[in-house]
């Protein structure tokens, strides 16, 4: 007891002399204190370690903009098109139509793992891709007498506009729909629905490059992180290009290849209609992951600029095996027959689809539990 008696006084000493010394710390030095120990304890702890501006730089000016510049000439290219065919049906009008959907949807698809900021805030991801579609309602809507206009398309739930009412009307539910089987009343339709995307895609991309509302261009938000209140340190945008990146792996492996392949079921293929776009899709989700981490959308050298650049430079090794894991999803995928509503009940394609997961999967976990570390500590 004398000894405890002997320990507890010098204790409780300490203990009023650093009571004392927390009421007389400035308020500046209490706040760090406070924030340090709540939930962005890690983003203060990174933004010491983390400091390669370029990184950001390198993603909005490099693959953000140029993506969605060649996204909106593309939707221009499929509203263009659809014109055409309305003026004029006719099968090779159909096929040209057709095929300017499937190019349209390249870009977009390769702007999956950033579908961040104006794609959130201005409602476009929804507006553009939401899946499934409402078949029932979009009937309702061509068996109405509602005059369709683009201000009456933008009117209408996400799942009654969009890529896939487009991809439904051009394709048919079956995807083998020929220029008879249309009606006056589907090409109004896909008119405005044409006109309406390739609107949603420009208003995407002016809030980047030169602001919407009296906003600033959202590319100034992302390239000044840690200068802003959007971004206050950069790794908070980093992390949100590496939880994109995460995302949309986690999308491909699960939903988009695994749930099919598991189910058997076409139905629950996306872009169902046009039966051999649904490959491309997965393959323009990875080449957007490829885009991401290598800081650009033409010239992928490992170590070179962005994310990589700067992961080359903390751990080579990593860098170099992040290259050929990214290369061995784009060549699984590739292996996979097609269409893909074919080979998912086809017990010779199971294990190239298998593999397809498997190595997805790969890089979803590769940046999940060794890049996102390099950031967020």
């Amino acid at each position: 007891m004398n000894f405890l008696k002997a320990l507890i006084k010098p204790i409780s000493l300490a203990v009023i002399v650093f009571a004392l010394a927390i009421a007389c710390t400035p308020q500046s030095i209490k706040t760090t204190t406070n924030v340090a120990s709540n939930s962005n304890t890690t983003s203060i702890a990174a933004s010491k370690k983390f400091s390669d501006k370029q990184v950001v730089v390198d993603f909005t000016d490099k693959v953000v903009i140029p993506t969605y510049q060649k996204f909106t000439s593309k939707t221009k290219d499929l509203k263009a098109a659809v014109d055409i065919l309305a003026k004029d049906p006719s099968e090779p009008n159909l096929k040209a139509a057709q095929d300017a959907w499937i190019e349209a949807r390249v870009y977009w698809e390769q702007s999956e793992s950033f579908t961040i900021g104006p794609a959130k805030s201005l409602g476009a991801d929804a507006a553009i891709d939401t899946w499934p579609l409402d078949k029932g309602d979009l009937e309702k809507i061509l068996k109405s007498n509602d005059k369709l206009t683009p201000e009456s398309i933008q009117k209408l739930q996400e799942s009654q506009k969009g890529y896939h009412a487009i991809e439904f009307i051009l394709f048919g539910a079956n995807g083998k729909k020929a220029i008879a089987d249309f009606t006056p009343r589907e090409f109004e339709y896909v008119q405005a629905l044409a006109t309406v995307l390739d609107g949603d895609a420009n208003k995407l991309l002016t809030a980047w490059v030169k602001g919407i509302d009296d906003k600033a261009p959202y590319r100034d938000s992302f390239a000044t992180a840690g200068n802003n209140p959007i971004y206050p340190s950069l790794p908070d945008a980093v992390q949100e290009m590496i939880e994109g990146i995460i995302d949309s792996t986690t999308e491909v492996a699960e939903k988009k290849i695994g749930e099919p392949f598991k189910k058997k079921d076409p139905a629950s293929i996306e872009s169902q209609y046009a039966l051999a776009n649904p490959i491309n899709d997965f393959r323009n989700n990875i080449l957007c992951v490829k885009n991401v981490y290598f800081g650009g959308i033409e010239n992928h050298a490992a170590g070179k600029a962005g994310l990589s650049a700067y992961v080359a430079k903390v751990n080579p090794s990593l860098d170099a095996r992040v290259d050929k894991e990214i290369q061995a999803a784009l060549d699984a995928i590739a292996q996979i027959p097609a269409p893909f509503s074919n080979a998912i009940a086809d017990p010779t394609a199971a294990p190239k689809i298998k593999n397809a997961i498997d190595t997805v999967t790969t890089v979803k976990e590769t940046f999940e539990k060794e890049i996102k570390p390099l950031i967020i500590t």
